[in-house]
């Protein structure tokens, strides 16, 4: 739809409509439907940039940068794991944090396997995995019984209610809003009686391309707040 039709579309859509938000709104108590604040961190690792390569004219380059295309932004997610790996091992063990659950959301099978040798307690969901072991592991997060779970968000984002039990996550970004928006709501939903903390990993060279991941990181504050 476009920016400018938006006010337009919505007072021809309530000449008609009656849309229902809320228990309060037919007169009910919101007791419990209320979500809690979400918090974003924006956790950014420094890189070495004396690898930054050679730009087309001969010149060394200053600084490394990940294009905003995603072969270049993969290459230089994977070229800069073990910063990212090491700055997820931190936040978990600030003391804030080192008694709680996490999410672990990855994109890349290198990312899971990392994350699983750096957090001796973290157990992972993937794609080639045994049914019934994924079931056990899914169920011992949900039920408290495991403190770290890593996943994909197209694996895990959609469907599952972690919220009793876990109030925080930790993302790599990327450029898939949809996905982002889906596996948040993982945690936060109904019955989640604690702040939201959303932690977005990512290194300085990823700047243009975390700028796009930061504004989905606003963009679901401004949905789930609507």
């Amino acid at each position: 739809m476009y920016p400018h039709k938006e006010q337009e579309f919505w007072i021809w859509v309530s000449t008609w409509g009656l849309f229902l938000t809320k228990p309060s709104d037919i007169g009910y108590s919101d007791d419990g439907y209320k979500l809690p604040e979400l918090i974003i961190h924006e956790e950014v690792v420094n890189v070495d940039n004396s690898t930054a390569g050679i730009e087309g004219d001969g010149q060394v380059k200053m600084f490394r940068e990940a294009a905003l295309g995603l072969s270049s932004a993969a290459k230089e997610r994977r070229d800069n794991l073990s910063v990212k790996i090491a700055k997820v091992v931190e936040i978990i063990n600030r003391q804030e944090n080192k008694d709680d659950s996490f999410l672990l959301w990855h994109d890349l099978e290198r990312e899971c396997i990392e994350l699983c040798k750096a957090i001796p307690e973290c157990k992972a969901v993937y794609g080639t995995q045994d049914d019934d072991e994924a079931d056990s592991i899914i169920d011992d997060f949900k039920h408290g019984r495991l403190k770290y779970l890593a996943a994909k968000p197209e694996m895990l984002g959609e469907g599952l209610n972690f919220q009793y039990h876990c109030h925080k996550a930790i993302m790599f970004i990327d450029y898939r809003f949809n996905d982002k928006y889906q596996a948040v709501h993982r945690i936060y939903r109904f019955m989640q009686k604690h702040a939201v903390s959303l932690y977005f990993v990512y290194a300085e060279s990823e700047g243009k391309y975390s700028s796009l991941s930061c504004k989905s990181g606003n963009s679901i504050i401004k949905w789930l707040e609507t």
